[in-house]
């Protein structure tokens, strides 16, 4: 509260755009702010990491391998935005409310929330800045966990670690040696590192390997007789709903003499020595992480402490179940590596997850070449796995930010996002965006009038309803669209693609008269007049720079993840009413002219990515 005596209400999670000033929308700030706010952050990042106790940074004191630290397989867990248990928004929510109260006489604060880490993390942050602090906690929702997993929960974290360890086992044995011969023994010098999912069921059936991830690349590869190697890190799906499954496919590959591969998933590396070696890695951090974990909950030198949102990722990550995911990953990569002939170029597809940093440290030392990573999605603003302070990138020491050689970045708008954070030109490249290539072919199709006549009927809209990864934002969406219908004519209808990797159960929707779609992301838009989309998710994306107008669903719970963020001409709404009333005003199939040069480089030749492979 300001003195004397007047209240300002802090929205901390609405976006309020109106001009009383007595009301102030954190999000607002955040997005008026948003270059210096994240700057701020990496900056923070950056320090807590050379943080230094008897003479030790937290780096060097997370040391798990020479040149590699742990520190950056748990800052890939903080600042994880599809995560439902990383505190990323609330922290930076802090930075801007920190920024906005400056030279401002506030002397209470109240917080109403159900969020016991924000908490505690403004509870500190007034007591640095000698302000009172009440907390009304209001209900927290009800949890719809299992008892079982509750009780697993409630565990200390380093019973969690063995436990997950026991299940994954139990249900990746079968993966163990599957290709392993032939992995050995391979002749190909180019190895990609590809997760087992999103690939095409009918190119499967005529047992050969085609991912959406990758588009035609493995067709150009072998046109040029050039043999390679793939190792697959496997995501459970509705397509390979268990490990038996990818194990067939994986044989099946690896016996085709359609394609010059070498198939092997992660887990194919599994062994006792491999276990023995993860446990023994494990084992030395419950100290380590004990003991920071002191020092760090009593560190005030700066006025906004974040480890009270960060203390439970901590444990999780340092000697937790987390940790024990990525030390067994780290293990695995190692043993794979290990027993890999000498390499000429390896290709991952990066995201900054925990076991990338494993791979690039593997790949330097056990002396592979070129390494590139391949940002195969966009790159959004506030996903600051992407991001760090820009002096991380010139720090060289022996526990610096693992980077690859080169970094192989799909187009305009991923390489302005990359040299506006820092990141060292000379280890960009451009190569095409293997994932966007069907653009072209519908623009193609577009631009000939291919379309059947029945799709350009002004009295009817189809509506293509592309889901997101995060579970709660596809329930709002998909609640904010069975609200809307009652508002919309019935020439309007619904077609809703989930997104692969969030398998929720949409019967309800049937009675909505909602169709629900698996077909491929293509084949959708050339039927649909209108998409509305979760507005994190990269396909909104697609759809306008094949010129269809797109309709985002806001979720301000998280940060914006929005890839068309900045963009007027398209329609954000927050209720069932907007969206009804945006569905209306569009009113019939309205294909713009957009410029996909401004967002990818496509080219079915794949030049580029020939030119970085070496297969010219």
């Amino acid at each position: 509260m300001p003195a004397p005596n007047k209240q300002i209400n802090v929205l901390w999670k609405t976006y309020y755009d109106g001009s009383r000033a007595d009301i102030i929308s954190i999000p607002k700030i955040i997005e008026n702010n948003s270059n210096y706010i994240r700057t701020l952050y990496l900056s923070e990042e950056y320090d807590f990491g050379e943080a230094k106790f008897k003479g030790k940074s937290i780096l060097e004191y997370l040391k798990i391998r020479p040149n590699l630290s742990m520190l950056w397989m748990f800052f890939s867990i903080t600042k994880d935005p599809f995560s439902d248990s990383t505190p990323i928004t609330d922290a930076i929510r802090i930075i801007a409310f920190n920024e906005w109260i400056k030279n401002k006489s506030i002397d209470s604060i109240v917080l109403k929330s159900d969020n016991k880490l924000l908490s505690g993390a403004i509870n500190s942050w007034c007591n640095n800045l000698g302000m009172t602090f009440k907390w009304d906690q209001i209900k927290k929702p009800t949890s719809y966990l299992s008892l079982l997993k509750q009780m697993y929960y409630k565990t200390p974290h380093f019973i969690q670690a063995l436990v997950w360890l026991c299940f994954y086992l139990i249900k990746r044995w079968p993966l163990s040696g599957v290709g392993l011969k032939k992995w050995k023994n391979t002749e190909g010098n180019i190895t990609f590192f590809s997760y087992f999912h999103n690939i095409d069921s009918d190119s499967l059936k005529k047992k050969y390997f085609k991912s959406s991830y990758w588009s035609n690349l493995n067709d150009v590869m072998n046109k040029k007789n050039c043999k390679t190697n793939w190792l697959h890190l496997y995501v459970k799906s509705s397509q390979f709903p268990s490990s038996k499954d990818v194990a067939k496919v994986i044989h099946a590959l690896n016996k085709s003499e359609k394609r010059q591969e070498t198939h092997v998933t992660l887990d194919t590396f599994l062994n006792f020595t491999v276990i023995i070696r993860t446990l023994r890695d494990w084992s030395k951090f419950f100290f380590i992480a004990t003991f920071l974990r002191a020092r760090l909950r009593i560190d005030k030198k700066n006025k906004i402490n974040f480890w009270f949102l960060y203390e439970k990722i901590w444990c999780k990550s340092i000697y937790g179940s987390v940790a024990m995911e990525n030390l067994l990953n780290l293990n695995l990569l190692e043993s794979a590596l290990y027993s890999l002939p000498k390499q000429k170029h390896g290709v991952y597809l990066q995201e900054n997850h925990a076991w990338e940093y494993s791979l690039i440290r593997s790949w330097q030392m056990l002396g592979h070449e070129q390494l590139t990573a391949a940002p195969h999605s966009t790159v959004r603003f506030w996903d600051l796995r992407y991001f760090f302070d820009s002096r991380t990138y010139f720090k060289k020491t022996e526990y610096s930010l693992p980077l690859p050689n080169k970094v192989a970045l799909n187009g305009k708008m991923t390489r302005d996002m990359y040299k506006n954070s820092g990141y060292p030109l000379s280890n960009l490249v451009e190569v095409e965006a293997l994932r966007y290539l069907h653009i072209l072919k519908f623009k193609k199709k577009l631009a000939k009038a291919y379309l059947p006549k029945a799709l350009l009927r002004k009295d009817k809209i189809q509506v293509l309803v592309l889901c997101d990864y995060l579970i709660k934002n596809t329930e709002q969406q998909i609640n904010i669209l069975k609200k809307a219908i009652q508002y919309v004519p019935a020439e309007i209808t619904f077609i809703v693609k989930l997104h692969p990797a969030c398998p929720i159960n949409l019967d309800d929707c049937l009675k909505f008269n909602i169709k629900i779609s698996s077909d491929p992301i293509e084949k959708l838009l050339s039927k649909c007049d209108v998409v509305f989309a979760s507005s994190s998710t990269s396909a909104a994306l697609e759809a306008y720079c094949v010129g269809i107008p797109v309709v985002l669903s806001v979720n301000f719970d998280t940060l914006n993840l929005c890839p068309l963020r900045d963009l007027a001409d398209v329609a954000f709404v927050e209720t069932p009413k907007e969206l009804a009333d945006n569905l209306i005003k569009i009113g019939s199939r309205n294909f713009k002219n957009i410029c996909y040069k401004n967002f990818f480089t496509l080219d079915s030749k794949l030049l580029r990515w020939r030119m970085l492979l070496n297969l010219n």
